[in-house]
């Protein structure tokens, strides 16, 4: 999705392009600018800017605490997966058996990801890993629900068989300039937390093992299966700041598509979800990944600089931030030790 696409959104079509499979749901419901409780927005920001420093120094000493398992297992095998933003597939990492941060992960809507984008960002680690002899693995995690379909993916307006296609041709594509490295293709269901195997590589004896089981998540259960989403996260350390599934929309930093992706975020939530917004702000959480690598942190933050620019100045999106209904919220995090701070 394109900033074009996004600019539908603020013309008021957005809708109807990407939830058309919606419009009569009982879920519906939208929020208008003149319902909005000033003083029950402005507490609930005042404490989630307090939460939030917390809520990563938490999750920041429990991914130290793992350390030294992580690097056992990244110097035997490099994961990369791609995962939609929507804020029911938070735990995308433990269903594929994997502890946050252990492998790389980019958040879009629908998963979505060139082959273009992919090679930018990870062909050159792929295939480092595979000449230093490590497994390699793709995992491509789309998702559905399985209890009511108008609850699926909204970036394929919950047509699964459009889903299958989609990866079954991005598979083969990646497979062809990743021959050495297993590709599958999973729907998780966000319902009951299974994931479920579309066309997975043979070869890949730890993800058969965890599909075995249903997935890392097996035995968990969603609190509800519907949005409950208030915030928007840009950057590339989700999981140092959002530690709880049904809150935060998932994006890459280095997403192309970050724009048109917060288009549809936005309108899942005024028309989708199960959030009151009348008294809870949309959060816009950019964060800024601090990597070693200071050419790939740079890129980065130009990247979420550009993005939050052409997002505020969507017409929509801006009377929001005048009303007050929409906070926006800056951070920078290690991506070595997942240490964050507010900006």
């Amino acid at each position: 999705m394109d900033k074009a696409a996004a600019l539908h959104y603020a013309g008021g079509t957005f809708i109807q392009m990407t939830m058309g499979h919606h419009e009569h749901h009982e879920h519906e419901r939208e929020h208008h600018l003149e319902e909005v409780d000033r003083e029950a927005i402005e507490t609930f920001w005042t404490q989630e800017l307090k939460e939030l420093p917390e809520r990563n120094r938490r999750l920041a000493a429990e991914h130290q605490a793992e350390a030294a398992e992580r690097a056992r297992r990244q110097s035997r095998r490099l994961t990369v997966a791609a995962t939609c933003m929507d804020e029911r597939t938070a735990f995308t990492e433990e269903a594929l058996g994997l502890l946050p941060g252990e492998g790389e992960v980019y958040g879009s809507g629908g998963a979505r990801i060139d082959v273009e984008t992919f090679e930018k960002l990870y062909g050159r680690d792929l295939k480092r890993a595979a000449t230093d002899g490590k497994e390699t693995e793709i995992c491509l995690v789309t998702h559905k629900c399985a209890g009511d379909s108008h609850k699926g993916c909204a970036a394929f307006a919950n047509d699964v068989e459009k889903q299958t296609e989609y990866f079954g041709e991005l598979q083969d594509k990646l497979a062809r300039l990743y021959p050495e490295t297993r590709t599958s293709v999973l729907m998780l269901d966000s319902t009951a937390y299974g994931l479920e195997r579309i066309t997975a590589d043979p070869r890949d004896a730890r993800l058969a093992e965890i599909m075995k089981k249903g997935g890392g998540l097996k035995g968990f259960r969603a609190k509800e299966e519907a949005h409950a989403g208030y915030g928007i996260f840009i950057g590339d350390a989700y999981r140092a700041w959002v530690p709880e599934h049904n809150t935060y929309f998932r994006l890459s930093a280095l997403n192309p598509d970050v724009v048109g992706n917060v288009g549809i975020a936005l309108n899942v939530m005024e028309h989708h979800s199960t959030v009151d917004l009348s008294k809870k702000p949309i959060v816009l959480h950019a964060d800024y990944p601090e990597y070693e690598d200071r050419e790939r942190s740079a890129e980065a933050k130009k990247a979420i600089d550009a993005a939050l620019k052409a997002v505020t100045e969507l017409p929509t999106v801006a009377a929001k931030i005048a009303a007050g209904s929409l906070k926006i919220v800056k951070s920078a995090t290690n991506m070595e030790t997942w240490e964050g701070k507010l900006l």
